[in-house]
């Protein structure tokens, strides 16, 4: 009975301890695809082109028409 307990309390602690390493694993993986500075390093180009795109979208719309 005390040796089917331990072996209980090992499982345990040794599960937690596996969730605990799975947590940590995609804590770092959503920061990576959540982090500005991953998208840049991954294309650089795309960011430039939606910023500049989206830059000459705003002034059309904020520049009053001339007629």
């Amino acid at each position: 009975m005390v040796q089917e307990t331990r072996q209980i309390i090992e499982h345990i602690e040794t599960e937690r301890t596996k969730l605990g390493e799975n947590l940590a694993e995609f804590e770092s993986r959503i920061k990576e695809v959540t982090s500005p500075k991953a998208w840049f390093d991954r294309g650089p180009g795309w960011i430039v082109g939606a910023a500049a795109a989206t830059g000459f979208l705003l002034a059309l719309l904020i520049t009053p028409s001339r007629h």
